[in-house]
This record gives structure tokens, sequence and C-alpha cells, in this order.
């Protein structure tokens, strides 16, 4: 089992690491295109996601999370770090935030602290060949769009 590229390699137009933004409302071509590339698809609708109390507890169900993920940031990580072992036969996870900007907006501070905890465990996880991205769909805010229906070659990693 090989892990899954990195989702800007397997979408066009995503650039980063770690926690993505993206100001597409997201297609099933992105689903689709994630799932051939070996990732599990794990979904938030965000919509109702403006603060803390609400943010956790959608991240841990999003991601089949145990324990305390859904109130505490330590926690959150701490199952962050174990996705591996919950995910037994899979070497990668993404997570596709639908509406993220309603919880940035809400809570920026918070916002903050969940992106950095989601980049870290992205980045701790990458050398045991386990690969963990988010994808957060905004909206108003000015971010490059997608590329989906144009063929793209990343060229030469500088």
């Amino acid at each position: 089992m090989t892990t899954p590229p990195a989702v800007s390699e397997v979408v066009p137009g995503v650039t980063g690491r770690g926690v993505i933004l993206t100001d597409h409302p997201g297609r099933p071509e992105i689903t689709e295109a994630l799932a051939s590339a070996g990732y599990l698809v794990c979904e938030l609708d965000g919509t109702d996601v403006v603060q803390r109390e609400q943010a956790l507890p959608a991240l841990a169900a999003a991601l089949r999370l145990p324990g305390a993920a859904d109130h505490n940031l330590d926690a959150l990580l701490d199952a962050l770090r174990d996705l591996p072992d919950l995910w037994p036969g899979r070497n990668g996870v993404v997570l596709l935030w639908r509406a993220a900007e309603r919880f940035i907006g809400g809570d920026p501070q918070t916002w903050e602290q969940v992106r950095q905890i989601l980049t870290l465990a992205c980045l701790e996880l990458a050398p045991n060949e386990f690969a963990f991205e988010t994808v957060a769909f905004v909206e108003g805010y000015d971010l490059a769009p997608l590329l989906l229906d144009v063929p793209h070659d990343k060229g030469p990693v500088l």
C-alpha cells in the first residue's frame, strides 16, 4: 500500500499542504479524484459551524475521532495522530470542510488554533507514510480558483 500523493498533486489549482483553502464550493469530481488517488474522503458540512462549540464536535464526527476530541484541542491533536490506527488498511485521509468561512469568520482565534492542529497532524503523519490533509471550501475570500477542467502539469518541483 502506497501513500496517496499530496492533495495539490491530485486537484488542479490547489496549492499548499496541510490545510488548503479554496473558493470552490466543491464538486463531486474533487471527491472522486481524491478517492481514486487512495484517500478516504471525510466530509464536514460547516454551514452551522460558527464557534468552537460546534467546530470540535463536527470535526470529531466527520473523522470519527474518539474520546475528548469533540471538546478539547489537545485531545483533537492526539486523536489526529492516531488516524492510522483509527483507519486500519488506509494510508490517507482527506477532510473536505464545506462552508468553512462560517467558522473562520465566526471564531477566527479558534479557527487559527484548529488550522495549526490540522497542519501539524499532516506534517507529523507524513514520515509514517500516512497522508492527512484538509481542504477548506470558503466563499468571500480572494483565493485562486480550482482548475478542475483544465489539464495541468505541475512541472518540476523547485
